[in-house]
Formats: C-alpha cells, structure tokens, sequence
C-alpha cells in the first residue's frame, strides 16, 4: 500500500496549478507582441528590435533552455542588421536609379524620417506610414530640384525614391517574417 500511495504522490505535478496557466498566457502574450511588431515595421516603427528584445527576455526567462539560444539571437540580430541595412541601400538606389545622386538618396532616408515624424504627430500611427513615403519623395525632389532645377527630372528622382522606400518596405518585413518563423520554430520545435 506504501508504494501506491508513493507512486501516486510522486506523479502529482510539484508546481501549482496556475503555473501552466501563466506559461500559456506569457506565451500568447509574447506571439501577440510579435505579430504587432511585424506591423508595426509597414508603419516605420522599429518592429525587428522589439522582436529582438523580445527573443532575449524569452531567452532569459527561460533561462536559455526553452527554444532560443545564443546562436539564435545572434542569427536574429544579424537579420535585424541587415534589414535595416538593406531598407537604407533600396531607399537610396531608388533615387539613384531614377537620375539623383547619392545626396538625393540621403536626402530621401532623412525627408522619410521628418515626414514620418511629423505626420505621426498629426494622424497617429498611418500618419507615420504615410509621411515616410511623402518624407522619401520631398527629400529626394528637393534635393534633384536643387541641384538640376529640372522640374521632370526632379520628379523622377522623388518617384524613384517614393518606389525605392516601397520595396525596402517590403524587404524588411519579409526579412521581420523570416526572423518570426526563425522563433516560433525554435519554442514550438522544442
């Protein structure tokens, strides 16, 4: 009779009841503060280094052992890197490609940030997303048209800019999905 009851009270899970509950909940909560960071990168807000933190306090918490691991972080930082990277070399190829110069193309990645700043400040959140591509499109025209005072070729550079900032968009949230996928495959995987 010993053993049974030995056997019974060593099955008996040691942590409370809610624990699991909580680890459910942190855990929706932290896909959930994923899935808005992958949009908030459309609207220019820094998303992939909210998944970065992210992937590190889970990291942390879990004490390194539930998924995510030194060589992951580091790969994701690295993606990161090169997202950014990547969005500043598209945005000033597009004015380039278009006929501007390299002052066109930084121009552009700076008209993008006041635009998107300022516009945020009037329409929260699409005022960010649109003011960045109206930002991209001033910076770069007013630069073309300051340089050349051709008025075609100042619009070509802008619209070039305009479509550059458009695939960077894009690259970094392809780039923001992989570095998703890169994590839920390590916490469910394990």
């Amino acid at each position: 009779m010993t053993a049974a009851v030995w056997l019974l009270l060593s099955s008996t899970p040691t942590d409370p009841w809610w624990t699991n509950a909580l680890q459910g909940i942190g855990l929706f909560l932290f896909f959930l503060v994923m899935l808005l960071s992958l949009f908030a990168i459309v609207i220019g807000l820094p998303g992939l280094w909210v998944i970065i933190v992210e992937a590190i306090v889970f990291a942390l918490v879990t004490g390194f052992e539930a998924g995510i691991g030194w060589w992951d972080l580091i790969a994701l930082l690295a993606m990161a890197g090169a997202a950014e990277l990547l969005e500043f070399l598209i945005t000033m190829r597009g004015a380039e490609k278009s006929g501007g110069s390299r002052a066109a193309g930084i121009w552009a990645i700076a008209g993008g940030i006041v635009g998107a700043m300022l516009l945020n400040g009037l329409v929260p959140i699409l005022g960010a997303l649109v003011g960045a591509f109206i930002g991209v499109f001033v910076g770069a025209f007013a630069s073309a048209y300051y340089s050349e005072r051709d008025l075609d070729q100042s619009l070509a550079v802008g619209f070039g800019a305009f479509r550059g900032r458009l695939g960077a968009v894009l690259v970094k949230e392809t780039l923001g999905v992989a570095m998703a996928a890169v994590i839920v495959w390590q916490i469910v995987g394990n």
